[in-house]
């Protein structure tokens, strides 16, 4: 989850990634904490040696585990006086207990009465039919959030507009002040840019592009409303 989270198609939605951290921050800093690679994922460790069997283990730290164990600690090694190598059974200790480990988390699993959940299911098969590669998903991520989107919604939630947008939210919806944003502020590169651009326009002049938009957003719905039910019947 972190992974995709971090991932550049997903870390550049800054609005998808505020709203994320606003529904779920205290779960989101959690998962940060507790799947932190430092000193090894210390904390993960910790974690999953106090849980209770069964759990899924992270393969990914065990695969980890196993490969700087074969190449840092060879399974043989030379003596002194010996034509033939010695086993080095410090390295096949360290190995068992990791082995044995992940060998007492899959026999508690294996073990337990685990129910099939058809929603879980269906929810893991849709996903796992989704396959985009790296291209694919930067060209969704700029159809979700344009290029200069970021800065639109920066401006939207800067100290200049706070108070504007705030009274007239009541009359405005979010994506009817967005587009005013946008024809206010064509081609934005960064915040101060726009702020130096805002001091150019004052509040009736936002207010008469609100009323235009709305009226033509209104009458775009009206003729999709009005075909949508033509096709219908």
């Amino acid at each position: 989850v972190l992974t995709a989270l971090q991932s550049s198609s997903i870390y550049r939605l800054r609005h998808a990634n505020r709203l994320a951290e606003t529904l779920a921050p205290r779960k989101l800093q959690q998962l940060v904490e507790e799947l932190a690679p430092d000193k090894c994922y210390k904390s993960y460790r910790s974690i999953m040696h106090s849980c209770d069997t069964p759990y899924i283990s992270y393969l990914g730290m065990i695969n980890t585990d196993v490969t700087f164990i074969m190449e840092g600690n060879p399974f043989s090694r030379e003596v002194p006086g010996f034509s033939a190598k010695a086993v080095n059974l410090s390295a096949v200790k360290i190995m068992h207990r990791t082995l044995y480990e992940l060998y007492t988390v899959n026999k508690a699993i294996l073990e337990t009465d685990i129910r099939e959940n058809p929603q879980i299911v269906q929810w893991v098969n849709y996903n796992a039919s989704i396959s985009w590669d790296e291209d694919e998903s930067i060209a969704r991520s700029f159809v979700v959030q344009p290029r200069h989107y970021n800065v639109l919604e920066d401006l939207l939630q800067s100290a200049e507009l706070e108070s504007l947008w705030r009274e007239l939210s009541h009359d405005f919806s979010r994506s009817e002040m967005k587009e005013v944003a946008e024809s206010c502020f064509p081609n934005l590169t960064t915040l101060a840019e726009a702020t130096d651009r805002l001091k150019g326009y004052d509040k009736d002049f936002v207010i008469a592009k609100l009323r235009k938009v709305q009226s033509s957003m209104q009458q775009m719905w009206n003729e999709y409303f009005l075909s949508f039910c033509l096709s219908d019947s």
